[in-house]
């Protein structure tokens, strides 16, 4: 078979056309591929230097804060050891009063119970002795006991 140079340029031309499209086009994802890894390293580092910024203010706020707290722990630990003596001072206080007044009705109606108690056992004995007159007195009225039996008939 017999094959013209028309065809042979054609075909070869033909297959220049697809290495230089293949070409261009490998040439073109490398330069997209390219753009594409610097844009990432800008952003990695525009990413690093906010973080670094705000790991810097995240810690000094945190610091500040961490002062202030410590502060206001210390103040009102203060505060509240301060209420904790007074209070137990004043109930102390208290508790003696109170109890200095429980013992001084504790000993007035300890003496007016034994008052009571005494008239109460005077009265519950004169009450015996009149009670012991009385069965006296019933004994005698009723006299001897009767017998069921007469002899004088």
């Amino acid at each position: 078979m017999y094959v013209s140079a028309e065809i042979i340029a054609i075909v070869i031309s033909a297959a220049g056309v697809v290495l230089m499209l293949g070409a261009a086009l490998f040439a073109g994802f490398a330069w997209i591929v390219r753009r594409m890894d610097a844009m990432e390293l800008r952003l990695c580092e525009r990413m690093d230097a906010g973080d670094e910024k705000l790991g810097a203010r995240i810690d000094s706020g945190d610091q500040k804060l961490g002062a202030r707290i410590d502060s206001v722990e210390e103040k009102l630990s203060a505060r509240i050891d301060s209420v904790e003596e007074k209070l137990s001072a004043r109930i102390e206080s208290v508790e003696e009063k109170l109890s200095a007044r429980i013992d001084s009705v504790e000993e007035k109606l300890s003496a007016r119970i034994d008052s009571v108690e005494e008239k109460l056992s005077a009265r519950i004995d004169a009450l015996a002795d009149e009670v012991t007159g009385v069965k006296i007195a019933i004994a005698r009225l009723e006299g001897p006991p009767r017998h069921l039996v007469s002899a004088h008939h």
